[in-house]
């Protein structure tokens, strides 16, 4: 987390989760889990947190359909999307391939996101 920005105890708890499922849950599904380990944390309060830190580039926002789904995945890899779901594949080669691109063209890239949508 950035070091100039407020870090409570929620905004912890929720990047960490985030950094540690393997899907890509919408705000309300963060909201129950988080309530879980959190009891007194409001909906409001998440979803307060989750632009927060979109903002901050913490996590990213990916959407199927008109839902908004939530990432907190540093490392490059590739998402596939589909009309329901979100699979994430982390393809060395490929990561590899773009960054090697990259640098032929004279850039470093920070981060490498590819998206597939199908």
């Amino acid at each position: 987390m950035s070091p100039n920005k407020r870090n409570t105890i929620q905004k912890t708890t929720i990047l960490n989760y985030l950094r540690e499922v393997d899907t890509h849950p919408n705000a309300d599904t963060i909201y129950n889990d988080i309530k879980v380990k959190i009891p007194s944390i409001s909906r409001a309060t998440v979803y307060r947190i989750l632009n927060n830190l979109v903002e901050e580039n913490e996590i990213e926002t990916l959407t199927i359909g008109n839902e908004q789904r939530f990432d907190g995945k540093q490392h490059g890899h590739i998402h596939i999307i589909t009309k329901d779901n979100i699979i994430d594949l982390e393809d060395k080669a490929i990561l590899r391939d773009i960054e090697n691109l990259a640098k032929k063209h004279n850039h470093k890239p920070r981060n490498i996101k590819v998206i597939v949508e199908v």
